[in-house]
């Protein structure tokens, strides 16, 4: 299988180290403000909600840059840098989507948008109090949370009674509106409990309009499927080859590697899906843990824990002059997980 990497030691990574090169060249707040505020500007009905972390972002940066330098805290600098680059990636891939995008994934934006805010409350922790103690009278974003939940749900209510056009017509052929209801069908299935009835209604509501659009039935889910929205990708990737480019990025809460696949005739499609179906049952301590993969997007992507020493070949290769029952052991290794 391409996709998946029979590995020596199939550990998930943590991440870059908390002094890496990388971290440190890491920009300010205050160096990205306009880009963020451009990328906020086109998050449509979670606008508001993208701009009050912004505001965060931008009021806690004030106040590191007010620490004197005795008193600098260079972990805390850090952790709010890292907050800011990855709300970047966060705004890069989600900001002017179009509608039907929208409305299947703003489940996973507001979830991701109270997540930052988190992240904020955390490193604010680790400052001393404003001197003026602040507005007291101001509420706090937790306050304000259900109501802006709230607000984004109307929005998307409203968009869909008054311009359910913008959505359809995103979605102009059998193949496009088939898509569309493997990703309506994966939200109402799959997180039904994450959706308040008037949410749940919508989404029935565009499932039984695409449903008489397409004449086709509402597509089974498959158990490997991951929808494009709920995957994070960092902007850049950190590996490429002939097959495509490898990012590392979060699902679900947990640190992943997504390996983009170009993917452009039927034969390749083919190749694609029987790959995930195959990695998906292929559960071993030797073999990469698979987590699924999304054949929807372009380009197409399988989502894994990340091997600490890469691929067998590559780590034969760095070891190379190793004690021969070694290697013997590894290829063991390697027939026991495709066995």
């Amino acid at each position: 299988m391409e996709g998946a990497i029979v590995s020596p030691t199939a550990t998930a990574g943590n991440g870059a180290p908390p002094t890496s090169p990388e971290d440190m060249s890491l920009p300010t707040i205050t160096e990205q403000l306009g880009g963020l505020l451009e990328l906020s500007g086109g998050m449509a009905e979670t606008q508001d909600m993208c701009e009050d972390v912004l505001e965060r972002l931008q009021r806690t940066q004030y106040r590191l840059d007010a620490v004197d330098e005795a008193n600098a805290l260079p972990e805390t600098t850090l952790s709010l840098h890292r907050i800011g680059t990855c709300f970047h990636a966060f705004l890069s891939q989600h900001t002017k989507k179009s509608a039907f995008e929208r409305l299947v994934s703003t489940r996973v934006i507001v979830g991701l948008l109270r997540g930052f805010h988190c992240e904020i409350d955390e490193v604010e922790d680790q400052l001393t109090p404003d001197e003026d103690g602040g507005d007291a009278a101001e509420p706090t974003w937790k306050e304000k949370w259900e109501a802006a939940e709230r607000a984004v749900e109307n929005r998307l209510v409203l968009l869909w009674r008054t311009k359910p056009g913008s959505v359809l017509s995103e979605l102009p052929d059998t193949k496009a509106q088939t898509d569309a209801l493997l990703v309506l069908n994966s939200e109402a299935v799959r997180h039904k409990s994450s959706y308040s009835a008037k949410s749940q209604q919508l989404l029935q509501s565009v499932t039984k309009r695409v449903a008489r659009m397409s004449g086709a039935p509402v597509p089974a889910v498959p158990e490997w499927f991951i929808p494009d929205h709920e995957v994070q990708r960092g902007i850049r990737p950190f590996d490429r080859g002939s097959f495509g480019e490898i990012y590392r990025g979060t699902w679900r809460g947990l640190k992943v590697v997504i390996k983009c696949v170009t993917v452009t005739t039927e034969y390749e499609k083919r190749t694609f899906l029987r790959e995930a179906k195959i990695w998906h049952k292929a559960k071993h301590a030797n073999i990469v843990k698979f987590f699924g993969a999304c054949h929807l997007s372009r380009p197409c992507f399988f989502v894994c824990e990340e091997a600490e020493n890469g691929n067998l070949v590559d780590y034969l290769d760095r070891m190379d002059g190793a004690d021969p029952s070694l290697v013997w052991r590894l290829l063991h290794e390697v027939a026991l997980g495709l066995q």
